[in-house]
């Protein structure tokens, strides 16, 4: 199946909201696998931690999961996630936030 939406998550010390906002995206009644999750690692202090959630849903979403080397902030860190868009639609999702179920 081809891929219609990608969700952009910019992720830095906000990882204790990240599984709620990775769950709304797995409740939407769209298709998941016309979906592209990309989670952006914008240097968070707690990487580690950031890791382990998003290897928690490798295997119900599809995630391409980048970390950025140091804190780039906001705007640059959606920038490297649209980057990666591999869909004809994208949309923002801050990780402190999430999705209702018909979202997409």
């Amino acid at each position: 199946m081809q891929l219609f939406f990608s969700i952009i998550i910019p992720v830095y010390n906000s990882e204790d909201y990240l599984p709620r906002c990775l769950d709304s995206i797995v409740k939407q009644t769209f298709p998941l696998e016309n979906v592209q999750v990309i989670v952006v690692n914008d240097g968070s202090p707690r990487t580690e931690e950031c890791d382990e959630i998003v290897r928690s849903y490798e295997d119900k979403l599809k995630i391409n999961y980048l970390k950025l080397g140091e804190n780039k902030g906001l705007f640059l860190a959606r920038k490297r996630g649209v980057e990666q868009v591999t869909s004809p639609y994208f949309l923002h999702l801050d990780s402190d936030d999430y999705l209702e179920k018909k979202a997409l």
